[in-house]
């Protein structure tokens, strides 16, 4: 099966320390300094407005109070430092990375987006063999920078053909993947799961949207068998917003992709987005 839905784009753009952007030079030895424990949140903004700021920066905060992290600059000071960062980008959509350490925060701003085919054919899932750590180990909650169970599940799944990787957790149920929540839908109703990963922002927006639609959403332990026997499944994500899945483990999911629903919430997300920041 073609999986060209999966391509990544190389990732370049601006790097900020503390608001002030780095020359290019010098953007080496500002990642030197990330070795410090820190946290993260990732950010989408639409002609130069972030969208859901709030719930990203109090997601960060938690994450922080969690990890035992003093964050040495408020909700505030941070928010004015990511406005400035967008300044030369008023008319674009861009995609931010906010790191805070206990002494500074750093500021990658990019474009972040999948080839317009992820979203006509949709994407490829495979699952890793290696299961997503047990709440009773490590909160997943928290965004930090310890990526050790991702680079595993990178490591030892077989996927020459650059699928998007999908955890399990101890007990077989779908959990999310390496940086997306997850959804499928059933006569008319979305399923997702319900315990066991990072509550994203777009995931909780994407709710509400269903809501809006008059769609029901039920959170629940789903297993593979409920993806491939859904009538379609769609991944959710800051960067991609909502991508329809097109198979997991080579097996296909549904018939049609993007499948109606999906469409329907895709048009959705848009217009509320453009509601809420109050686009032209």
């Amino acid at each position: 099966m073609s999986n060209a839905g999966n391509g990544k784009q190389k990732m370049k753009g601006d790097f900020f320390v503390n608001g002030k952007k780095v020359i290019r030079d010098n953007v080496f030895l500002a990642l030197l300094q990330l070795d410090r424990p820190s946290v993260f949140e990732s950010f989408k903004s639409y002609q130069g407005k972030i969208f859901r700021a709030k719930e990203h920066l109090d997601r960060l905060f938690d994450s922080a109070q969690t990890s035992g992290l003093h964050v040495p600059k408020s909700r505030a000071v941070l928010m004015r430092e990511l406005d400035e960062c967008l300044k030369d980008h008023r008319s674009e959509d861009k995609f931010l990375r906010l790191t805070v350490d206990e002494r500074d925060s750093f500021i990658f701003v990019t474009e972040r987006t999948r080839p317009p085919e992820a979203y006509d054919l949709g994407v490829d899932l495979i699952t890793s063999i290696t299961r997503r750590c047990s709440v009773r180990s490590s909160p997943p909650e928290v965004k930090s920078r310890s990526f050790f169970n991702n680079v595993l599940a990178v490591i030892d799944t077989a996927n020459p053909d650059g699928k998007e990787i999908l955890f399990l957790d101890a007990d077989g149920y779908v959990v999310e993947g390496l940086a997306w929540n997850l959804f499928a839908v059933k006569n008319g109703r979305l399923l997702t799961p319900q315990t066991g990963f990072l509550i994203g922002v777009t995931r909780q927006f994407v709710i509400e949207c269903a809501c809006l639609e008059h769609l029901p959403v039920l959170e629940s332990n789903l297993t593979r068998h409920d993806f491939w026997s859904a009538d379609e499944a769609f991944l959710t994500n800051t960067s991609s917003e909502i991508v329809p899945v097109r198979s997991l483990d080579s097996r296909q999911v549904g018939i049609e992709r993007p499948g109606p629903i999906t469409r329907q919430l895709r048009l959705r997300f848009k217009r509320q987005v453009a509601k809420e920041l109050n686009l032209r």
